[in-house]
């Protein structure tokens, strides 16, 4: 009896050494994640907890934007940071989509002739414009067409 109350003993002494620490463990967890405010013209706003090196496209997929919702002020392929506040923007009516107008809209713009509005088109159909400046990947929009429009259009 006295073997298994000194076996007892020690083994109480043992246990009572490991440190099981739970909040660090906790902490890891946590830190491996960020939460992200999303505000402005969305169905759902609010604090979204996405991967850490998750970007803006990973946060897209959580979002019900509505028609006329813009971001094409933020960089979709940028990390997350933790506490990142994002704000939806909606379509100024006096502006065009470059990724949505039709040939007939596109032509309004200044400098853009039906061939050119037909190529934007085109290439929209293969790659969807990501940021306004890849309007001038377009054959015939260089940077000084580019700054006359630039003001006029939305993706």
């Amino acid at each position: 009896m006295t073997k298994l109350l000194i076996f007892f003993m020690l083994f109480l002494c043992v246990i009572s050494k490991v440190d099981y620490n739970y909040q660090d463990i906790y902490q890891d967890k946590i830190s491996d994640l960020v939460n992200i405010e999303v505000k402005g013209h969305l169905v759902n706003p609010g604090v979204f907890t996405l991967d850490k090196g998750d970007n803006f496209n990973d946060l897209l997929l959580l979002l019900k934007l509505h028609d006329d919702s813009v971001y094409d002020q933020i960089n979709i392929n940028q990390n997350l940071v933790n506490k990142q506040v994002v704000v939806i923007g909606k379509v100024d009516e006096e502006k065009i989509s470059i990724n949505k107008a039709s040939l007939n809209l596109l032509i309004t713009l200044p400098g853009i002739k039906e061939k050119t509005a037909q190529k934007i088109i085109d290439y929209r159909n293969d790659t969807p414009f990501l940021k306004l400046e890849d309007i001038m990947n377009v054959s015939g929009i260089g940077i000084a067409k580019y700054n006359k429009i630039k003001e006029l259009i939305i993706l």
